[in-house]
This record gives C-alpha cells, sequence and structure tokens, in this order.
C-alpha cells in the first residue's frame, strides 16, 4: 500500500512539474512576443527565457525539467524570435555558437540552481531534525528530572518517617511511663507527683510544637502551592512575639534581643516566621541548655532584613552540617527533632524567597541566620 502511494505521489508531481514547466516556458514566449510586437526588438528573448529557465528549475521537483526548458528554450529562441522569424536557421554568421553558449548558460543555470534548492532542502531538513532532537532531549531531561524529583521525595519521606518514628517514641514513652506512675503508685508525695505532671507537661508541649511542625512540613513540601498571608510586619513585634510564644514552654530561659534604632517593616507571614524563630530559640536551648543565655538580634543590610539566633552551647557536629536542613538529624537526644524543626524552617525562609544558614563560632556556641527580602525604602527612623 505505501509503495502504491509512493507511486501514485510521483506521478502525480512529474505531471506537475511538467504542467509547470510548459506554462512557464508559454509564459517566457508570451512576453517576448510581446514585446517583438510592439517595439520590434528580439534582444530582449534569451534573458527573459534565461529566467524561466531558473523558475522552473527552482520549482520543479527533478534537474531534468530544467534541463528540458533549457533546450526547449533555445529552439524557441531560434525559430521564434531570432531573424528570420518562424524559421529555424543555423546559416547565419555566429548564431550557432551563440545557440551553443545559450545552451550551455541555461543547462549551467538550471543544474545550479537545482542543486541550490537540494542545498536549501537540505539544510531545512537538518534544521527541523535538529530541532526534532532537542525537543526528545528536553523531554527526555523533563522526565529525568522529574524522576530524581520524585525519588528525592521518596527519599525524603522515608526520611521524615524514620525521624518522626524515632523523635515521637521517646516523649510517648515518657507520657506512658510518668501518667502509669501517677495512676498506679498511691506512695507518691505530692512533690514527685507534681514534678512528673511536670514532665508530662514539657513533652505534651513538645508533642504539639512536632504535630505543628509535621503539619507546615507536609504544607510546604506537597504538590500544591503554598499561599502565604503576606503583610508588611514590625520585626520587633514578630521577635517579641515568638519570644512570648518560646517562654511558655521555656519560662526560665535568658533571651537577649537585639534590634536596631530604625524601624523594619518587612513583608512576611508573621506566624510562620514566629515558628522559625521558636524552632531556632529550641534548637538552641537543647545544645546550650537553659542556663545560658540565647541571643537573638535584627538588623537591615541592603535590601535584606537580617534575623539571627545565636547559643553559647557545644556547637553543631561535623557530621551534622551536611544533613542539617534535610530533617534527618536524630542520632542523639540533643538533636531530637532538630532536624525535622530546620527543615520546616528553611520550607518557610524558601516559601519567602529567603535563606536559612548556620556556623560554628570559635569561642564556642552555634548560630543560625536567616534573612527575608525587603521593599526599598522600608525603615523608618526610631522616635527617641
Amino acid at each position: 500500500m505505501k509503495e502504491r502511494c509512493r507511486r501514485v505521489w510521483k506521478t502525480h508531481n512529474a505531471l506537475c512539474s511538467w504542467i509547470l514547466t510548459a506554462a512557464l516556458l508559454f509564459l517566457a514566449y508570451a512576453i517576448c512576443a510581446t514585446i517583438l510586437h510592439f517595439t520590434r526588438i528580439d534582444n530582449d528573448a534569451p534573458v527573459v527565457f534565461v529566467l524561466a529557465v531558473v523558475v522552473i528549475s527552482r520549482i520543479t521537483y527533478h534537474m531534468y525539467y530544467g534541463i528540458a526548458a533549457s533546450i526547449a528554450s533555445t529552439f524557441a529562441i531560434n525559430y521564434f524570435f531570432t531573424y528570420p522569424y518562424n524559421y529555424f536557421t543555423l546559416n547565419i554568421v555566429g548564431y550557432p555558437i551563440d545557440f551553443v553558449c545559450f545552451t550551455m548558460v541555461t543547462l549551467l543555470v538550471s543544474v545550479l540552481t537545482y542543486q541550490l534548492r537540494g542545498e536549501t532542502e537540505k539544510a531545512i531538513r537538518h534544521e527541523q531534525e535538529t530541532v526534532e532532537l532537542y525537543e526528545r532531549n528536553r523531554k527526555l531531561e523533563e522526565k529525568r528530572a522529574e524522576a530524581e524529583m520524585e525519588a528525592a521525595k521518596e527519599k525524603m519521606h522515608g526520611n521524615l518517617l524514620r525521624a518522626v518514628s524515632h523523635d515521637l517514641r521517646t516523649p510517648l514513652t515518657a507520657v506512658a511511663g510518668s501518667s502509669s506512675v501517677l495512676m498506679n503508685d498511691a506512695r507518691l508525695t505530692p512533690e514527685e507527683r507534681r514534678n512528673l505532671a511536670e514532665d508530662i507537661h514539657k513533652e505534651a508541649l513538645w508533642l504539639s510544637q512536632m504535630v505543628e511542625n509535621l503539619l507546615s512540613i507536609t504544607k510546604f513540601q506537597g504538590d500544591e502551592p503554598v499561599h502565604l498571608n503576606k503583610r508588611e510586619e514590625l520585626a520587633e513585634e514578630v521577635l517579641e512575639e515568638g519570644v512570648t510564644r518560646f517562654r511558655r514552654r521555656f519560662p526560665k530561659q535568658q533571651v537577649t534581643v537585639t534590634v536596631p534604632e530604625e524601624i523594619l517593616l518587612v513583608p512576611m507571614d508573621a506566624m510562620l516566621i514566629e515558628q522559625v524563630l521558636i524552632n531556632l530559640l529550641e534548637n538552641a536551648v537543647r545544645h546550650s541548655g537553659v542556663q545560658a543565655p540565647v541571643e537573638l538580634a535584627a538588623w537591615r543590610e541592603g535590601d535584606r532584613c537580617w534575623f539571627s539566633v545565636r547559643d553559647h552551647g557545644v556547637g553543631i557536629a561535623e557530621k551534622d552540617l551536611p544533613n542539617l536542613f534535610s530533617g534527618v538529624l536524630h542520632d542523639t537526644d540533643t538533636t531530637r527533632g532538630m532536624g525535622i524543626g530546620l527543615s520546616v524552617c528553611m520550607s518557610i525562609l524558601l516559601a519567602h524567597k529567603g535563606m536559612l544558614s548556620a556556623v560554628n563560632h570559635i569561642d564556642g556556641g552555634a548560630e543560625f541566620r536567616f534573612w527575608l527580602p525587603m521593599g526599598a525604602g522600608q525603615t523608618e527612623e526610631r522616635e527617641s
């Protein structure tokens, strides 16, 4: 069936090419005849027929149509437009050489035009093949990127599940053990009962923060786009609110807050940034203890508002630095929930088009810094 269609198509192209050749030669004849009739000048005929040969060679499907047009043009010029008219003659001096030269010129023009057309078509095909190859490579690259993203998501989900199972086991065991003692041991003193109740309350608050972090990381690392409730907020008020919420769990923790004289207005989702601050403050307490002070600061550099949380503990272990924001730190009690909390912080800040980083200080302790973009001129001098 395909071979038959190919033969039909080839026959159709040949017929069309012969019709075009005849039509263009007749058009050249008509133009030359009109010029000869009104001006009695026959010198324009070779130019017109050469142009016809060029057009025929350009639009037909094979070189021999141009060759046939070249030969036909030679005879047409000799018969119709060479004196004596309507008569073949080669007896006049110079005519044979002129006609041979004309034939050679038209043949050469025909061949060159056909070759030029072939090169043009080849270049077009090459361009199309290049575009198709580029599209195939682009689609393959997109599929590869999607596969890598899916693999990364699966790995992240696995790491998150392992981290959560480890981090939740300890407080749940503590709550279950303490509550069991409270229910079954009637010999406990009021002070012992209060201590057990405080332990249960402490672990319950930790579980509440963990659940809040898990809800956030599920929202920010899901497939649906995250819509932030961003408004211009005073950085000082956000710091104060974050410290207030933090002290509900750590009422005895000393936190020093440092803000500049200028009033910093920062576009942000205040609730989410407060969650970032609380996570960083809790991490600082885990590393330094309640007795050591934690330093919280905010300042402006260029079009960014910087925040920092510094502790005076042991710093961050070198082995933990590569996975600090991946949500998989769960090797020790001091880092319990730390990885998930920092992963939540990073997700929130990336959604704000900001960034989070961490460094160890030479004199001890670690410092977490993050920045949020600010609009130009979003500062005011503080009233004295």
